[in-house]
């Protein structure tokens, strides 16, 4: 298996989190009338206008895409002695999440080919990204690195289920 590619997670997160917020409130809100409407009928095509042009605003919205890479399963482990729980911590994890996370992402995550350093990463989750974005890195870093994909041996090359 060597020279095998590591699995790379794709984040998402928008530029301006209050202009998403918004424009992303505001399409539910259109979506939801014209759900409403539909009920009675056809809905009037002011409504259906009015769903268009939220839908349109929210993609038209910059946002920022982090590619994290996957470390190596001895720099992962590695990486978690290096920023260990604190004794009696309560979250759970064998990691101290407000250290290990931005180490991590400083190793693994890139946008636009640029990356950012540990101590970028961590006025980023000190002030500038909501607990929603700070999850959303989280829950990928750990996907990307913690948890086995799941490999199924009727799926693989050979198997009745694939051409051979």
């Amino acid at each position: 298996m060597s020279g095998r590619p590591l699995p790379v997670e794709t984040v998402h997160l928008p530029a301006d989190r209050r202009a998403w917020d918004a424009a992303h409130a505001e399409w539910q809100a259109a979506a939801a009338a014209v759900q409403n409407a539909a009920a009675s009928g056809p809905p009037p095509p002011a409504l259906l206008e009015r769903r268009a042009a939220a839908e349109a605003a929210v993609t038209e919205l910059a946002v920022i895409s982090w590619d994290i890479v996957a470390l190596p399963a001895d720099e992962w482990e590695t990486k978690i002695g290096e920023h260990p729980a604190a004794e009696g911590a309560v979250h759970g994890w064998p990691f101290e999440p407000r250290t290990f996370l931005p180490a991590v992402l400083a190793e693994t995550a890139t946008s636009g080919g640029e990356a950012l350093s540990v101590e970028q990463w961590t006025a980023l989750f000190a002030g500038q990204l909501g607990q929603a974005e700070r999850n959303q890195l989280f829950d990928a870093v750990v996907a990307i690195n913690a948890q086995a994909p799941v490999v199924s041996p009727e799926l693989g090359k050979g198997s009745a289920r694939t051409p051979s």
